[in-house]
């Protein structure tokens, strides 16, 4: 009996460091998703657009960029596993391509958000840094769309709709010529012929404003980019 007294609090004793040392372990671990191992081996530029946001900086000092953004986290991260990553909602800082950078994320907040990294705040304080930022976001479930331009800290242009309740969240600004080469007059969404923004429209502008994000096969130049994360405060 003695013997059992011993033992039941020498045995509490090692459970409780046991879960200890596995809590203080979970506290190292990256808060990005455990079913995406990043790649630090340089590849060349994988391509994305459907169903996913991303902002556009035309600039090639890639630090300057990541010390702007302030990620909470940062790993280094190859294009495809980058990508990856940015599809399951981290964001992905790619290198520089042909004088642009790409910051990548599917579930960017809309730009109607009030978050920190709300997209219209983020291409307005890039735009004053660089001279030019760009966002374009689409997503067909919800039928969001949605494209802005800045310059020199201010917006020029945006646009976004929402299908899903049938708004336009913005629409800012006098419509660009490469708008109106692409025939994109989406004001006044009304009427039995009216036309709606779709996911084809954002790559159209996002091509014509900056660089398109449709880069598979297109660029030699093999790189590394950044995986960074906002923690929810």
């Amino acid at each position: 009996m003695k013997l059992y007294l011993i033992f039941i609090p020498i045995a509490l004793i090692i459970v409780v460091v046991f879960f200890f040392i596995l809590f203080k372990k979970s506290e190292k671990l990256p808060s990005f998703s455990t079913t995406i191992k990043l790649d630090t081996s340089p590849d060349l530029p994988v391509g994305f657009g459907y169903k996913c946001q991303w902002i556009v900086v035309k600039s090639n000092d890639f630090y300057k960029l990541l010390s702007i953004l302030n990620f909470d986290e940062n790993y280094s991260s190859n294009w495809k596993s980058g990508i990856e990553s940015a599809y399951s909602g981290n964001y992905f800082v790619s290198p520089p391509i042909n004088g642009w950078i790409f910051i990548v994320n599917s579930i960017m907040p809309f730009i109607d958000t009030r978050e920190k990294d709300n997209p219209i705040n983020l291409v307005k304080i890039l735009s004053k840094e660089f001279g030019e930022s760009y966002y374009f976001g689409t997503h067909r479930i919800v039928d969001y769309h949605s494209w802005i331009k800045a310059k020199n800290g201010n917006i020029i242009r945006a646009y976004a709709y929402l299908g899903e309740t049938g708004n336009i969240l913005i629409d800012q600004g006098e419509l660009t010529k490469e708008e109106i080469n692409n025939n994109m007059y989406f004001s006044k969404l009304t009427g039995v012929n009216a036309e709606y923004p779709n996911e084809e429209d954002v790559l159209k502008i996002s091509s014509d404003w900056s660089i398109s994000s449709q880069l598979d096969g297109k660029y030699s130049e093999k790189g590394v980019g950044v995986v960074g994360i906002y923690k929810k405060k």
